[in-house]
């Protein structure tokens, strides 16, 4: 889908160059009805396209805005255009009135009335075959049960206009299907995304479990083997056990500690006056 891109750039201080630009806005008002403002620079402005035909990409395009196939000389990837955007200039420029519009074919507006799309994430249908909500996120885990009014589908052209609310009777039937789809998924990825929520939930219960046992069969072996506990202690992040943690053994002690040690099966380290030593 082509179409030709215009860039426009007037000093407003020059009486001919701001009757010219009165000219033109009051024409645009007439057939691009959405303006879009940045919020400073000059990224809408690119005067070497003037008057070039681009191709539009027809798969992600919103009410006012297209991406572009790539342009020689300007863009490998393509650029980000708009029906009409003009830059947001302040301080000694703000007198200049810079931006860009392009030429509105019918084939862009055929487009947009023909095809509806998600106001929450964006999926398109064509217009005569869309279902009245798109199920496509429902799963989302950003989606929220207020939010459910944003997944009706609506015409591209139109998805600026406010939203209408959900009735009684659509909130009665989408809100089971939201509740479904956050729990057992609605597409693979949000299906994945619930088995690796519950595979994380159990290895850390598992892993919880585990070293909370290892704590106490510790503990409870270092007194039935009749050893003093105040110098030790367990670190559950680590799942080990740390010998001398208030009081660094010396060389002496230590010796003797590790024969008390001798079947203690569970990882641990020894804080020494010379280091630590680790079993394993």
């Amino acid at each position: 889908m082509k179409t030709v891109y215009h860039a426009y750039q007037f000093d407003t201080h020059d009486p001919a160059q701001a009757a010219a630009w009165t000219d033109l806005r009051q024409k645009l008002k007439k057939t691009h009805p959405r303006i879009m403002h940045s919020h400073g620079g000059a990224e809408h402005y690119q005067p070497k396209m003037d008057g070039l035909t681009i191709e539009l990409d027809t798969k992600h395009f919103f009410s006012n805005q297209w991406n572009t196939a790539p342009i020689e000389g300007i863009s490998t990837s393509g650029l980000r255009v708009f029906d009409w955007a003009q830059d947001a200039l302040y301080g000694h420029r703000a007198h200049i009135v810079q931006g860009h519009y392009l030429d509105q074919t019918l084939e862009m507006t055929t487009l947009r009335y023909n095809t509806r799309a998600c106001r929450y994430c964006g999926h398109r249908e064509p217009a005569e075959t869309s279902p009245i909500f798109c199920n496509a996120c429902l799963g989302s885990e950003y989606l929220t049960a207020d939010d459910l009014k944003l997944t009706r589908m609506t015409r591209v052209c139109d998805s600026d206009s406010p939203f209408a609310p959900l009735t009684a009777e659509e909130m009665a039937e989408r809100l089971p299907l939201f509740i479904h789809a956050q729990t057992f998924g609605n597409t693979e990825r949000e299906k994945q995304r619930i088995a690796d929520n519950i595979k994380d939930i159990t290895e850390s219960a598992r892993l919880t479990i585990e070293r909370a046992e290892m704590h106490r069969d510790g503990f409870l072996w270092l007194i039935s083997h009749g050893m003093k506990t105040k110098n030790v202690i367990y670190y559950t992040h680590t799942g080990r056990f740390c010998f001398g943690w208030q009081k660094k053994y010396s060389p002496e002690l230590l010796e003797i500690l590790k024969v008390q040690l001798e079947g203690f099966n569970f990882p641990y380290d020894i804080e020494t006056t010379t280091g630590k030593q680790s079993n394993k």
